[in-house]
């Protein structure tokens, strides 16, 4: 054992360490992560380790005797979560290290520890957690690391929206006016930089620092590939006057994100935004001042346009003065014509970009309707499209870019109060008959009170590979587009009857909802709920086309009568005008639950015959309907003196809950045999004296709930009439 080299014991139980640990001498390499060990001071004993990993261990202190390991190469303290204090000169002692991993640790750093940081001549890899600032020692960052993930200040709020394990150098500061950037000489090859404010008293009314660039030429990162600021109190990121060759400094910049900077009026002077050839994701969100995204510098000549060739994801939200994503000339945005033009124009080019999301935005339109037909093509990519609370916008597309959205798959309006139509004709072009989104799998319409059309003079709207169809709080457009015929769902005109045949084949989601009337399918359970419509608004015929049906949920309809033979769940409330399920003998053939709640018209639930065809009932349960008299029908077809048998197959809970006028199961003369029923359940029903007149039958139920309470079978399984008489009783 003393020539061991490796020892691994990961996730160890015990919660110390055997005494004779420092007998391996020769050990090179040890791993106790996610262990139980609270005390590693017999560590120190191991003077040739070279690499030490305690990830996820429950240590409070790493005590001095880890000041003795001379020959550490790696060190890895990650997610210590108890780990608070480092003593003094311990990490002064590992001048062999070349990695350090300590993030994750809520470690109560002493500006002097930090200090020995810097004595650690062969360091290039170091993780590092700082929550409080003010212990950050001078010139802490002058030393060039290889590798390195280091966040100052408390970030423990954070969403990571992407995978960070991928990037080699990440730093993340919390800072305020008394920290510059420029002082950030070690992070000069940063890759993600993400930056906050934080509001200090003291330097609160600096207006100078304000009113500063929080990049200048002096703050350089040429490896910079992901840029997040939040909550920034300068009024500009780059300077409008921004050394045109320093520009390319971030020219691999692939991601921005810019949150809740609230004096910001513009994001990217045009000499930064030419210099973004790479950039793939821009997000820019709750910038109360922000009028432009990218500005053009006073005393130069405005671009023809600018192309972010590699943007696939775009988001703006919460922007209540944005005017325009580039206008191109120097106006007064007072002026009462700015707010007529369009967030999008001709000048802005995205020839790659698959996710538009918009939210909040104050524009009245997204583009013109006079969009140059040649410039619609830089959507022609378009995967995704978002558009949400925008309150001023009429329509969404001028058919110029609607036509070349030929990829788009999904399409989301949500909370657009004046919004009128979905595609805006141009006055050039002439309305077509039929408009297409031929990859289109989801389609989502919300709240939407002003919405008519979906396009001026369409006859036909073809989505032939629709997934998803969510249709909500839009009246107008719903009763103009979608009214019910008796074999199909139509768009329009008769001839337009794509939906009818995409319910049962094709549509995953559809849900459609006007007020209280919702239709909701969903083809993975096989669910279909339908709730306050009459069955003039959706005819039989039509709810037959859901061949595959599993379970029908029926709310407050007027249906009579029902008729699903593959249907295996019914679950029927608040329907008021059903009298009596419909007495066929084989159209419930299948069903195994039925469910009955506050049905206050129904005075009986099914015939005899009925019963006959419900072989596969497993469940029955029926609530809360007042006027229920009985269960099973009496159609007084027979002779008195005789007894015809009912016999429930396969029943094997049977609940009667809350039915004030239920007098009894059935009050006919007949015989009912229950088999397989193991569970009876009975409550609030203060009329029912009795189960049934004739012979039963229920040799697997030995108890029933009778109010709450188990009560035993009066001579064993025979007598249940008896059992409740004797608790109706009491």
């Amino acid at each position: 054992m003393p020539k061991l080299k490796v020892l691994n014991l990961c996730a160890m139980q015990q919660s110390s360490l055997p005494s004779s640990l420092d007998l391996l001498t020769n050990l090179r390499t040890l791993c106790l992560d996610y262990n139980n060990i609270e005390s590693v001071a017999i560590i120190g004993n191991l003077k040739k380790l070279e690499v030490l990993s305690l990830q996820h261990s429950p240590i409070k202190e790493l005590p001095t005797e880890i000041g003795q390991l001379t020959q550490l190469k790696l060190f890895n303290l990650s997610n210590c979560w108890r780990l608070e204090i480092i003593a003094p000169n311990v990490i002064s002692n590992l001048l062999q290290l070349e990695e350090f991993h300590v993030g994750g640790c809520p470690i109560q750093w002493k500006v002097e520890v930090l200090e020995e940081l810097k004595l650690l001549s062969q360091l290039a890899s170091l993780e590092l957690d700082i929550k409080d600032k003010k212990m950050l020692p001078k010139d802490f960052f002058s030393k060039e690391l290889k590798r390195y993930k280091i966040s100052i200040g408390d970030w423990s709020s954070h969403y990571i929206t992407y995978d960070e394990d991928e990037v080699l150098r990440m730093f993340e500061l919390k800072f305020n006016s008394t920290i510059s950037l420029e002082e950030l000489q070690g992070i000069k090859n940063v890759e993600l930089l993400r930056l906050a404010e934080f509001l200090d008293v003291e330097n609160s009314f600096n207006e100078f620092a304000t009113l500063m660039p929080l990049l200048n030429k002096k703050v350089i990162f040429t490896n910079l590939t992901t840029l997040e600021l939040n909550n920034i109190g300068s009024v500009k990121i780059w300077d409008t006057q921004f050394p045109a060759p320093m520009s390319s400094s971030y020219q691999n910049l692939t991601r921005f994100i810019l949150k809740s900077c609230g004096k910001i009026k513009y994001v990217f002077p045009s000499s930064i935004a030419k210099s973004l050839q790479t950039l793939q994701h821009l997000e820019i969100m709750d910038c109360e001042v922000l009028e432009e995204i990218v500005s053009e510098e006073e005393g130069t000549k405005a671009a023809i346009n600018f192309a972010f060739p590699q943007v696939s994801y775009l988001k703006l939200m919460n922007l209540p003065k944005l005017v325009a994503f580039y206008l191109g000339i120097h106006i007064n945005l007072e002026d009462k014509f700015v707010t007529l033009m369009p967030l999008l124009n001709e000048k802005v080019i995205f020839t790659n970009l698959t996710t538009l999301e918009l939210n909040n935005i104050s524009s009245r339109k997204i583009w013109d309707t006079q969009f140059p037909a040649p410039m619609s093509s830089s959507y022609q990519n378009l995967t995704r499209f978002v558009l949400k609370s925008c309150g001023k916008i009429k329509y969404v597309f001028p058919s110029s870019i609607a036509k070349s959205l030929q990829t788009l798959q999904h399409l989301e309006i949500m909370d657009c109060e004046v919004l009128e139509e979905i595609v805006a004709e141009e006055e050039r072009t002439k309305a077509a008959n039929n408009f297409a989104f031929p990859q289109v799998i989801y389609l989502k319409l919300v709240n939407l009170p002003k919405l008519t059309v979906f396009y001026p003079g369409m006859d036909i709207l073809e989505l032939p590979i629709l997934k998803r169809l969510e249709v909500r709080k839009c009246e107008k457009f719903t009763s103009k587009y979608l009214s019910f015929h008796e074999n199909s769902l139509h768009i329009s005109e008769p001839k337009s009857s794509w939906l009818a045949n995409k319910i049962n084949s094709d549509l995953e989601v559809f849900e459609l909802t006007n007020g209280r009337k919702t239709i909701i399918w969903q083809s993975q359970s096989k669910v279909l709920k339908i709730s306050e419509y009459k069955s003039t608004d959706i005819p039989l015929g039509l709810l037959q086309r859901f061949e595959n049906l599993n379970e029908l949920k029926l709310e407050g309809n007027e249906y009579k009568e029902l008729f699903f033979p593959n249907l295996e769940v019914l679950n029927l409330s608040f329907c008021y005008r059903l009298m009596g399920l419909l007495p066929s003998l084989s159209s419930f053939q299948n069903l195994k639950v039925l469910r009955v709640y506050c049905y206050n018209g129904l005075m009986k639930l099914i015939t005899p015959s009925t019963v006959r065809s419900l072989v596969q009932l497993r469940e029955m349960s029926v609530r809360d309907c007042g006027m229920l008299t009985e269960i099973i029908e009496n159609e007084g077809e027979r002779d008195a003196t005789t007894s015809t048998e009912i016999v429930f197959d396969n029943l094997k809970t049977l609940s009667l809950i809350n039915l004030e006028s239920l007098i009894c199961f059935c009050y006919g003369n007949y015989s009912f045999n229950f088999p397989y029923l193991e569970k009876l359940i009975i409550r609030e029903c203060p009329n029912m004296k009795t189960f049934s007149q004739g012979i039963l039958s229920t040799p697997k139920l030995h108890k029933i709930d009778y109010e709450d309470e188990e009560k035993d079978l009066e001579k064993g399984w025979s007598d249940l009439n008896t059992t409740i008489q004797q608790a109706h009783k009491k």
